[in-house]
């Protein structure tokens, strides 16, 4: 059984893992394997190169391949239309889908808890990235560095040409649970991710990030999105408009006068050495 990537259309051999087992893309996106519903496929394209056939066709017009169903072994499912197809399919013979399944990732045991339900973590790879996963909440612990790896990924991949920003609607506060680092076990801090994503994650500063389920996928939509450029724009802004605010306090505090210096108000230091040159000079030796 092939089961096919949402984001990306990585497809995967999933025939070992039981129905409603989770397993993660490469793209990080994280899938659930289905329960098997095959149909006998209609032969409308060739399995070898995708070509369409002719009525009644025993081989392809275009690559010459052997339609006979009886010298293939039927072992494999179309991931978009769940066909039944030859094991060594390229093409989906009904609907033409490309046929390129890879193995899952394989995860291994480690001594890390999850920080939310408690359930041992599991060691990943993905894109040449080291994580942890959590096989019941899907959530994800990354080490700072890979964290960060992955955001510069993402940037770089829609710095150009990001793309538009959709709507979302107000989510409902959750309440506020502080997390403890799978690795210190200190309290971890929540942060709003670029500051105005709404994704708050959960950073140990040092040793990692905790992501709960979809909350890596919404970090990259945010920054697919050019969020992060919109954040930093803000940070400037708001730099630039305070730098103003300073400036113009210190321009309005050069020009009021200057009390003590001979104009207004003065201290009696001042009264003392004004001496008879002055009215207060006088009142201060009639109260004397």
């Amino acid at each position: 059984m092939i089961l096919s990537c949402d984001e990306c259309s990585r497809q995967y051999r999933v025939e070992k893992y039981p129905p409603g087992q989770h397993v993660r893309c490469l793209c990080g996106n994280a899938m659930t394997v289905p329960e098997p519903h095959a149909h006998q496929a209609r032969n409308l394209h060739c399995a070898d190169c995708g070509g369409p056939l002719g009525q009644d066709a025993s081989q392809c017009d275009y690559c010459g391949g052997v339609l006979d169903p009886q010298t293939r072994n039927y072992t494999q499912i179309c991931p978009k239309c769940f066909a039944r197809l030859p094991e060594t399919a390229r093409f989906c013979i009904e609907c033409a889908q490309p046929i390129r399944p890879q193995e899952v990732v394989e995860h291994h045991p480690s001594n890390l808890a999850c920080p939310r339900c408690q359930t041992p973590l599991q060691a990943r790879a993905a894109e040449a990235i080291g994580f942890h996963e959590c096989p019941s909440c899907l959530g994800l612990w990354l080490p700072a560095d890979a964290f960060k790896l992955v955001c510069d990924m993402k940037v770089a991949q829609f710095q150009d040409n990001p793309l538009p920003a959709a709507h979302r609607g107000s989510v409902g506060a959750a309440p506020v649970v502080y997390l403890k680092c799978p690795d210190c076990q200190n309290m971890m801090n929540r942060e709003n991710f670029g500051r105005i994503s709404g994704v708050l994650i959960d950073q140990c500063r040092a040793h990692g990030v905790w992501l709960d389920n979809t909350e890596l996928e919404r970090i990259a939509r945010f920054i697919a999105e050019g969020g992060l450029a919109r954040s930093r724009k803000r940070e400037v802004d708001a730099l630039e408009r305070r730098a103003r605010e300073a400036e113009l306090k210190a321009q309005a505090t050069r020009n009021q006068p200057s009390y003590g210096r001979g104009v207004g108000l003065l201290s009696h230091s001042s009264v003392s050495t004004l001496g008879d040159y002055s009215l207060f000079g006088a009142l201060s030796r009639l109260l004397d």
